[in-house]
């Protein structure tokens, strides 16, 4: 099993079990493009969902609590249109051959090492850090809410696509040295 879980470290960046193959028959036999949603604490490579003309959109959630179901929906539905950033770089299945226990942060070329996180990896992503691509979900393509819930009728108006867009700002501090003594 290649899911993480406490005390458990994935060893894979691919979806585990069979999940990329269902998701891309999901996509093939579908009328419309699919969204792709996604729940999980680290990166995944999800190049074969990029490369995939069916699968419209990739929603990433985390780890989402309670509102695990309502939340997605909103997105998808219209309802409301984050501005959130990816928290860490995506890398592709290629990373997990560096070795874990080579600490180096800086890529070296004489040996074939990548480098560690988004400052010094000079590889290929799938999404780089703070990665976001905020467009509203909503199209003729897709139905309200409502509509979804209660099942199509010619009283359900198609979306619009005006939803107001929210920009996240991440801001990190670094904290000073205090040189006076005490």
């Amino acid at each position: 099993m290649t899911q993480e879980k406490e005390d458990h470290d994935r060893v894979s960046l691919l979806l585990p079990g069979k999940q990329m193959d269902l998701a891309s028959s999901v996509a093939s036999v579908s009328k419309n493009p699919i969204i792709l949603v996604l729940t999980g604490g680290g990166p995944l490579d999800v190049t074969f969902a990029e490369s995939n003309p069916w699968i419209s959109s990739i929603l990433w959630i985390g780890y989402p609590g309670e509102a695990g179901g309502k939340a997605p929906a909103e997105v998808v539905f219209g309802d409301f249109n984050p501005g959130g950033r990816l928290p860490m770089t995506w890398y592709p299945e290629s990373f997990t051959r560096a070795p874990m226990s080579d600490m180096n942060m800086r890529a070296d070329p004489s040996r074939g090492y990548p480098g560690r996180t988004y400052r010094f990896y000079n590889r290929d992503r799938i999404y780089g850090f703070e990665h976001s691509t905020r467009a509203s979900l909503t199209s003729s393509s897709l139905p309200p809410r409502s509509c979804a819930y209660y099942g199509p009728s010619e009283n359900c108006p198609t979306g619009t696509g005006s939803l107001r867009r929210l920009k996240a700002l991440t801001m990190y501090r670094q904290m000073r040295s205090n040189t006076a003594s005490h």
